[in-house]
C-alpha cells in the first residue's frame, strides 16, 4: 500500500477539527458545519491513514454533529 503524505496530512486535519468541533456544538451552525468538514476529511483519508487519526477525526466530529443537533432541537423544543 502506498503512503500518500498528503492523506496522512488528511487525517491529522481531520482530528484537529474534530477536536474543535467538539468545543464547537454551542454555536449551532458553525459546529455543523465544522464537524461535518472533520468527517468528511476523515472518509477521504481513512483508507490511506496509518495512525488511524483520519477514525479519531470521524468519530470526534460525530460526536460534535450529534451534540450540535441534539442541542438545536433542544433550543427549538424549549424555545
Amino acid at each position: 500500500m502506498k503512503i500518500n503524505k498528503d492523506t496522512e496530512i488528511y487525517g491529522q486535519t481531520a482530528t484537529l477539527i474534530g477536536s474543535i468541533g467538539l468545543m464547537s456544538w454551542l454555536v449551532p451552525l458553525f459546529g455543523f458545519l465544522v464537524n461535518t468538514v472533520a468527517i468528511a476529511l476523515g472518509v477521504y483519508a481513512v483508507e490511506e491513514d496509518r495512525d488511524g487519526l483520519a477514525w479519531v477525526g470521524i468519530i470526534f466530529g460525530g460526536m460534535g454533529l450529534i451534540l450540535t443537533i441534539l442541542r438545536s432541537g433542544l433550543v427549538y423544543y424549549y424555545g
